[in-house]
């Protein structure tokens, strides 16, 4: 006979367990459908945080007319709100953290606690070296620019890791909302051309 009450117990105590196996399959899944039903991205879009995306498929379509050499762009919108622990932020959170060390992210839009955490774990491309070719206006981002402290990683070098998006002809095109819109380049991307290229238009507008 079951005893309802060690059965509710048990669950309670590992659902968490539970969810992390979960996202397991699903990205195991994911993974080998994607090997055999698609090409690899040739181009990768992140929203990280508390941000709205009202139709990932539109932003990939624009990005495709916007780069015509773009044949698989994705965007993939990972909505997490505040600092709670429900399953649905745990499961994004963890997404997040799966493509990151898979070198999947090329572009991150962000939320300041978002990215202030990306940056200080030294996930991000310091943008310094870019500020003439995007046209970024140091000033207007210097909210951006972080330092080394103790909670960054070893070795971190000051310098400007984002930029502000609020005024982007782009996002207000596609209809992507947040109270911050911060956007970074992950270090080390796996197209970091087309980064920049997408950089351009998100700061400058097309």
């Amino acid at each position: 006979k079951w005893d309802e009450k060690k059965v509710a117990n048990y669950i309670h105590y590992y659902k968490v367990h539970a969810v992390v196996g979960l996202i397991a399959l699903i990205v195991l899944v994911s993974t080998v459908r994607g090997c055999v039903t698609r090409v690899d991205p040739d181009f990768y879009l992140t929203t990280v945080g508390n941000i709205y995306v009202a139709d990932s498929e539109v932003i990939e379509k624009d990005l495709k007319d916007l780069f015509p050499d773009l044949k698989a762009p994705v965007v993939d919108p990972l909505y997490i709100t505040g600092e709670d622990m429900s399953e649905q932020n745990y499961a994004m959170q963890m997404k997040a953290m799966t493509l990151l060390a898979a070198g999947d992210m090329d572009i991150i839009i962000m939320d300041k606690d978002n990215f202030n955490k990306y940056a200080k774990q030294g996930a991000l491309t310091k943008l310094d070296d870019l500020v003439d070719e995007l046209n970024i206006d140091k000033e207007k981002n210097k909210d951006y620019i972080v330092k080394p402290s103790e909670e960054t990683v070893e070795d971190f070098e000051e310098g400007l890791y984002g930029v502000d998006l609020s005024e982007s002809e782009f996002i207000k095109r596609n209809n992507i909302k947040g109270k911050e819109l911060i956007a970074a380049i992950k270090v080390n991307p796996k197209h970091k051309d087309k980064a920049i290229d997408v950089m351009k238009i998100l700061l400058n507008g097309k």
